[in-house]
């Protein structure tokens, strides 16, 4: 597994990766923030056409800021300003399917926040929906139904979807969402400590990922999720994303 961190550190500083390279790396980058260990707020408001718009807010915490400068490098080694540069991430964010409009900014060197625009939810999850898709949306007039499920199968599913480069990248930082390992939660941190220093791995373990999600209309039921009106929430302990040691499965019907 080491090997693989070396040939992904060897990429992103390379002179002849071009910039979508560059681009598909660190649009991996931002979206695995979960596997960095930092503070992360997503809100979701999705119609009735299954269009949503993400709100996020997302902070490094110091460890994880200093890892990810210090591979955000150019090919004389110079250190970028920024952890991730907010308008990279923006282009590598319009190259996947179904996304309409991204609008991220860097709001201090080891932060971000802005809005994207999915105009298809299935669309941008599994290049085309259907039965393989972790996600299902589905609305008429007289209601709708929101699911998601995430396993070992298809949390690589879903970054495989978006970007190969993005699995082959998150692999590389030993998430089973990725890889497929099962790892228990102590044994995931174990080895995230091995490669990357017990401060990474603390950072981790106190974690948490916070997700909200707004209907198209009050919600009559919600599985996994806690709800009030048409919103639903739920926070998660980073470490139960990253390992999926226990399947996570939600369910909204409005």
């Amino acid at each position: 597994m080491l090997n693989i961190i070396i040939k992904k550190i060897t990429i992103w500083n390379s002179a002849k990766s071009g910039a979508k390279t560059r681009a598909c790396l660190l649009c991996g980058a931002f979206l695995i923030f979960l596997a960095s260990g930092c503070s992360l707020n997503m809100n979701t408001t999705l119609a009735a056409n299954g269009s949503c718009e993400v709100a996020l807010d997302a902070k490094f915490k110091p460890a994880a800021a200093a890892l990810f400068k210090s591979l955000n490098t150019d090919a004389q080694g110079t250190a970028a300003v920024n952890v991730l540069d907010a308008e990279i991430i923006n282009k590598g964010l319009l190259a996947s399917k179904g996304v309409s409009a991204a609008r991220i900014t860097n709001t201090a060197p080891d932060a971000l926040s802005g809005k994207v625009n999915i105009s298809k939810l299935e669309t941008f999850i599994s290049g085309g929906g259907g039965a393989a898709s972790p996600v299902h949306f589905e609305s008429t007039p007289l209601g709708g139904r929101f699911s998601l499920m995430l396993n070992l199968k298809t949390g690589g599913d879903f970054l495989s979807a978006i970007s190969p480069d993005l699995a082959d990248y998150v692999s590389a930082l030993f998430a089973p969402a990725a890889t497929g390992e099962s790892l228990s939660r102590a044994e995931y941190l174990k080895v995230v400590s091995d490669a990357y220093g017990k401060k990474i791995s603390d950072e981790i373990a106190v974690s948490n990922l916070n997700l909200r999600f707004r209907f198209p209309a009050p919600i009559k039921s919600a599985k996994g999720l806690k709800y009030n009106g048409a919103e639903a929430f739920v926070d998660l302990p980073l470490t139960d994303v990253l390992t999926l040691e226990k399947e996570l499965a939600f369910e909204v019907i409005w």
